[in-house]
């Protein structure tokens, strides 16, 4: 995802430019062609029904919305992500399940609006691979584009986050042990 990229190089410098544009890069290319597998092995009219996977606005709501829908479900998850990322909570192993829930809580919010990108590469794959705008998914891309960007700067932003490496003088408790049957 760009924006936890974004953050990462800029607030923590914990990866280097160079890097990061070939994370970018290379999330690209595998979305572009894991939407171009998937339209070639899928049912024509089973994926053209589908709407391609493209994201567009919907009929009855407005770029705008869109927009600020996908700043704000963006900024929401790469918050998770970054939170959940650090020393303190790896310990605990709770990670996925937020994470998991944040797409979730997304995705069930942004469907109805806008298909859910929440993730640049994903939508610009597949558009290319829908091989049209029969949807305005390329007259609506910049939205797809720009929100998530502005999503990881935001969430980027936000001081609460900042990785606790945690020192050797720090305690954190041990996880519970496991249960035995």
């Amino acid at each position: 995802m760009a924006g936890i990229i974004f953050s990462l190089v800029v607030y923590q410098r914990m990866i280097s430019i160079e890097k990061a544009a070939l994370y970018i890069v290379a999330q690209v290319i595998g979305a572009i062609c894991g939407a171009c597998y998937a339209r070639l092995v899928s049912n024509w009219d089973l994926y053209d029904a589908g709407g391609k996977g493209v994201n567009h606005v919907l009929d009855g709501h407005a770029l705008w919305q869109a927009l600020l829908a996908e700043i704000l479900a963006t900024a929401f998850l790469v918050t998770v992500v970054l939170n959940t990322s650090y020393a303190a909570t790896k310990l605990y192993g709770h990670a996925p399940i937020a994470i998991g829930g944040a797409v979730l809580v997304c995705h069930l919010a942004l469907l109805p609006l806008d298909g859910c990108s929440i993730n640049v590469a994903r939508s610009l794959g597949t558009a290319v691979a829908s091989g049209s705008n029969d949807r305005k998914q390329w007259t609506h891309i910049w939205v797809f584009i720009v929100g998530p960007l502005l999503g990881g700067v935001l969430a980027g932003l936000n001081p609460l986050w900042v990785d606790r490496t945690l020192e050797p003088t720090t305690h954190v408790p041990a996880p519970a042990p496991a249960l035995t049957a």
